[in-house]
C-alpha cells in the first residue's frame, strides 16, 4: 500500500521530458566513448612511434642494455649441445654456430645460425633452440649417402635426391656405384 500512495502522488508532469532522458544515457555512452578513443590514440602513437625509431635510436639502446643486465645476470652460453651430428665436419659446424662460451644468449641470433647450418652440404634440416639460462641446443638431420657417383674419374656420395653430397668416400662402404652424367638423379627409382 505504501507504494501506490507514492505513485499517486507523482504526476506526470514530474517526469523528466525526453530530452532530458536522452542527454543523460547520452552523458553515460560519452564517457565511455572518450575513454576508448584516448586509449585507441595512445596505441596507434606508440605504434608509430616505435616503427619509425631508427635501429640505432632508443629501442635499439634499450635492448642492447636488456641484454647486457641479462648476462650481467647469469644469462650466458655455457654449453652448445649438438644432437645428430654423424657426417657433419665438426670444424665446419663449430664454424656455422659460431658462438663463443659466456656470450650473452638473448643476443645470439638463432634464425642466422639456422642459416648457416642449413647451408653445410651434408645437412638436410636442423633446429636451433635457446635453453634458459645457459645452453644452446642444435639438433641435425643429415643427408644419408645412398649411392657412390662416377662422372669423369671423379667419386662423389650422392643422396636419394640425387644431390651431391661431398667427395669424401670414407662413407662408400656398402653403397651402390652409379655412373655417369644424371645418374643421381634416376639412382633412387633405379635403385
Amino acid at each position: 500500500m505504501p507504494r501506490m500512495k507514492a505513485a499517486a502522488r507523482l504526476s506526470i508532469h514530474d517526469r523528466p521530458g525526453r530530452l532530458k532522458l536522452l542527454l543523460r544515457r547520452a552523458r553515460r555512452h560519452t564517457r565511455l566513448g572518450i575513454g576508448l578513443v584516448a586509449g585507441l590514440t595512445i596505441l596507434v602513437i606508440g605504434g608509430i612511434a616505435l616503427r619509425g625509431a631508427e635501429p640505432g635510436g632508443m629501442i635499439a639502446g634499450a635492448q642492447a642494455r636488456l641484454i647486457q643486465l641479462s648476462a650481467s645476470a647469469g644469462l650466458r652460453v655455457r654449453h652448445v649441445e649438438v644432437q645428430g651430428r654423424v657426417n657433419t665436419p665438426e670444424h665446419l659446424l663449430r664454424a656455422a654456430v659460431s658462438v663463443t662460451r659466456d656470450d650473452a644468449i638473448l643476443a645470439v641470433p638463432l634464425a642466422a645460425m639456422k642459416e648457416r647450418i642449413e647451408s653445410l652440404i651434408s645437412v638436410q634440416s636442423v633446429a636451433v633452440e635457446r635453453r634458459l639460462p645457459d645452453r644452446i641446443i642444435v639438433r641435425l638431420t643429415e643427408r644419408e649417402p645412398f649411392a657412390v657417383w662416377q662422372d669423369k674419374g671423379t667419386f662423389s656420395l650422392v643422396d636419394r635426391k640425387g644431390d651431391v653430397m661431398e667427395r669424401d668416400l670414407t662413407e662408400s662402404r656398402g653403397l651402390p656405384l652409379i655412373v655417369g652424367p644424371g645418374a643421381p638423379k634416376a639412382a633412387a627409382l633405379l635403385i
